[in-house]
């Protein structure tokens, strides 16, 4: 029960969203910049590699429990700092461009790796974790 919690939660952190529509949500923020966009992006895949690298070596070190919870905090944080930057104060764009990052970062230590990592090792058959992450997509 607790891996498909983990996949639900997985599919609902909004990560799908900034990857779904990250062209155009740097368009957006970098007022249709081209060379702008283009650079996000690429600095936003690379930062993926990077940390899908690195969260191997966090989840041997910290564990999945604190590493959960830590990673989902900086989730929330960073949804909710990216909104009021957006919408309350109209901040600048560089700083709703770090809050994705943060967004991802967070995801990307956290959700990312953890939820196929307990689904193989709590359910024997992890066909329903699976079948949740695709239908949810």
């Amino acid at each position: 029960m607790i891996a498909v919690v983990i996949a639900i939660s997985n599919q609902v952190s909004g990560i799908n969203a900034i990857f779904f529509y990250a062209k155009q949500l740097f368009t957006n923020l970098t007022g249709g910049d081209q060379e702008w966009v283009q650079k996000d992006l690429f600095g936003l895949g690379i930062f993926q590699v990077l940390l899908t690298f690195i969260s191997s070596f966090l989840l041997d070190k910290f564990g999945r429990r604190s590493l959960m919870l830590v990673g989902m905090s900086i989730m929330v944080f960073s949804l909710f700092a990216a909104y009021f930057a957006t919408d309350v104060f109209k901040m600048a764009s560089g700083i709703i461009v770090f809050f994705i990052f943060l967004h991802i970062f967070g995801f990307s230590i956290s959700l990312g790796p953890i939820c196929g990592l307990y689904a193989s090792e709590i359910m024997q058959d992890i066909s329903l974790v699976i079948i949740l992450m695709w239908v949810e997509t």
